[in-house]
């Protein structure tokens, strides 16, 4: 697979890095695949994911597939704007004009899922899929609580890193960042679940391993931003799509995926996404959680069923 660099300029002055992966020499026949990341991971996450898709693909259909740093994480530089719907919706629509493709493909995990979502309520016409793995529906009542549960530790671990908040995420601060915010905010259910303490270190040192390149490059300021965007803002925007899901054109093939695992987008918040758009598709995994695309669990699984979406609209 052959990877090429790219950055567009935005009209508020932010640059977006974006990556562009392909097999064969690209023709205009294409049909183009954009992934939305999750929370302020940056593109990374999706390298190892997309070579799969590559090779699961056996269909005549040739796909090119983009990836993008959001303003404020990894290569993509930002202003000093707050986070919002309104600003992922102009960065996406400018990625879109700059591929001068009339309709795309649309996959998002978690936050980026959110974002799918939102996509084809306020541009529909561009959207040729949609497909949501992880996904958020804060409209629902529990929907704040469960937020302010999973980041009750939040305060204080900011407390940690205050001082490296005007830098990026780099191997010299990964160590602190990682243990003193990573770990308290998303992982502690997982190390109260293991049990002594040698097993909790070493999964630490994996998981370590595996995030760090997927959060290089972000701008630690960043962080409290997102924060305050996915416990605040989102709820207040989540009343407001609600009640415009039904608009959701239904030549938009769209499937949620979760996995039954997730205790971050428990998987009712998809299920209740594909009782309220009628003509949408679910799929829910057994042994899967929400970071399992982030991971690499289940990534197969979660692969096979996309591509055969993608290509036949349909799934098993």
């Amino acid at each position: 697979m052959i990877l090429k660099s790219h950055s567009i300029k935005l009209n508020n002055g932010n640059t977006l890095s974006i990556t562009e992966y392909f097999t064969n020499e690209p023709k205009i026949e294409d049909e183009i695949v954009l992934f939305l990341n999750s929370s302020f991971f940056n593109q990374d996450q999706w390298r190892n994911v997309l070579k799969l898709l590559q090779s699961l693909n056996s269909s005549n259909k040739s796909f090119r597939y983009f990836t993008y740093d959001y303003a404020g994480i990894g290569k993509s530089n930002y202003s000093a704007e707050n986070i919002s719907i309104n600003q992922f919706m102009m960065e996406i629509n400018a990625i879109v004009n700059w591929l001068g493709k009339d309709k795309i493909h649309i996959f998002g995990t978690s936050l980026g899922a959110w974002i799918g979502l939102n996509l084809c309520v306020s541009n529909p016409k561009i959207i040729k899929s949609f497909v949501g793995y992880g996904n958020l529906a804060p409209y629902l009542p529990n929907f704040k609580e469960l937020r302010l549960k999973r980041f009750k530790s939040i305060k204080t671990s900011f407390s940690y890193i205050e001082s490296f908040m005007d830098n990026s995420i780099e191997k010299s601060n990964w160590d602190v960042l990682f243990h003193h915010f990573y770990v308290p905010v998303f992982f502690q259910h997982l190390f109260d679940s293991i049990g002594n303490s040698k097993s909790v270190e070493n999964t630490k040192k994996i998981l370590s391993k595996l995030l760090f390149p997927m959060v290089k490059g972000n701008k630690i300021a960043f962080i409290p931003k997102y924060y305050e965007y996915i416990i605040d803002t989102m709820i207040k925007e989540g009343q407001s799509l609600y009640s415009q899901l039904s608009k959701i054109p239904k030549d938009i093939p769209i499937l949620f995926m979760n996995g039954k695992k997730d205790l971050i987008a428990v998987p009712s918040m998809s299920e209740d996404l594909h009782n309220k758009i009628l003509h949408s598709k679910l799929v829910l995994f057994e042994d899967l959680g929400h970071g399992s695309i982030l991971l690499g669990k289940g990534n197969k699984k979660i692969m096979e069923k996309y591509i055969q979406f993608i290509i036949y609209h349909n799934i098993e």
